[in-house]
């Protein structure tokens, strides 16, 4: 059954050239990693074949996960462990296939390298690394061991009769908006959740102190006792408050010293986003941010900011 399934993904492919192009070139990078874990099922306890794929364009980080059954009901099974890593292998290869792009992965496991390193030209754009040397796949093991590290845990413990709980974790993106050449700015900050919050900055004229206005809103906004993660579309500011950078500057020093009081104690973490690139989040905090800068400027009604405000976070779905 494995090779009959590896036999399906070594079907023809046609040239490249005359296949459908995608706007989103270049090198992409990937990493499988097979495990089994015990899991209930009804009353009993099996082991379950497992693969994680994690897959990232030199910016986002993505991971997938697939599961077969073990025919033998517990035990290590070789042949069930192949499987879900020939199909996450197949996950990765589907992405670049037919597109301008070529796939660099990392096979962790050395039983699963064996399998497809002489089968690679039937692949012709991957490159499967024996290590994971390059520093972008290095990362991308890294968070697919954390993983399943986690997965392997809470599913100890879900066997154990414990269930393990996590903590939540609030993912915020946040943004700002400003004029040129006019002081005000409006500031936003928005979770996965719809939960949102918008002001008006009368006396901020620099998109740098704004950002970090935004992040102080996300920090007022959102419970101390969760763990919150930030994303943010603006270098300079991310490096502000990961960095303490450019502590000469009298305006960013008052606004951080802010956000660091507020962040202590909890936990914080931040993160780059590209702007105006259609991620979900950032368009919508940039939104909210544009429409508090734009309702103040032209005296719109309370009823009908909300109006808007909603409107923007019905398209989060």
């Amino acid at each position: 059954m494995l090779y009959s399934k590896l036999q399906h993904l070594l079907r023809p492919a046609p040239p490249l050239e005359s296949r459908t192009s995608n706007n989103c070139a270049g090198q992409w990078y990937g990493v499988v990693r097979t495990f089994t874990s015990d899991q209930v099922t009804d009353t009993a306890v099996r082991t379950v074949s497992r693969a994680v794929a994690a897959v990232s364009d030199g910016t986002f980080v993505t991971l997938r996960h697939f599961a077969r059954e073990n025919p033998r009901g517990n035990g290590r099974d070789l042949s069930s462990l192949g499987l879900a890593g020939v199909d996450a292998f197949e996950y990765l290869y589907k992405l670049v296939e037919g597109r301008p792009r070529t796939l660099h992965v990392y096979l962790h496991q050395e039983p699963l390298r064996d399998l497809f390193l002489p089968a690679v030209a039937a692949f012709p754009q991957s490159e499967i690394a024996v290590e994971a040397d390059d520093p972008v796949l290095a990362r991308l093991n890294q968070i697919a061991g954390h993983w399943v590290d986690g997965e392997v845990h809470r599913c100890q413990a879900q066997c154990a009769g414990v269930a393990r709980s996590e903590p939540r974790r609030n993912v915020v993106a946040t943004d700002a908006s400003l004029r040129a050449r006019h002081k005000g700015a409006g500031i936003a900050c928005v979770s996965t959740d719809g939960v949102a919050q918008s002001r008006f900055r009368p006396n901020t004229g620099r998109v740098d102190v704004a950002e970090l206005l935004a992040v102080e809103l996300a920090l007022d906004t959102f419970p101390a006792n969760e763990p919150l993660h930030i994303l943010m579309d603006s270098q300079t500011a991310l490096g502000y408050v990961k960095n303490g950078s450019y502590l000469h500057d009298h305006a960013v020093i008052e606004v951080l010293a802010r956000v660091d009081i507020k962040r202590s104690g909890r936990v914080v973490t931040f993160d780059w986003v590209r702007g105006h690139n259609g991620h979900p989040l950032n368009e919508a905090a940039h939104r909210l941010a544009v429409a508090a800068r734009r309702c103040h400027t032209s005296h719109v009604s309370a009823d009908a900011r909300r109006r808007i405000i909603s409107g923007i976070l019905s398209d989060l779905g």
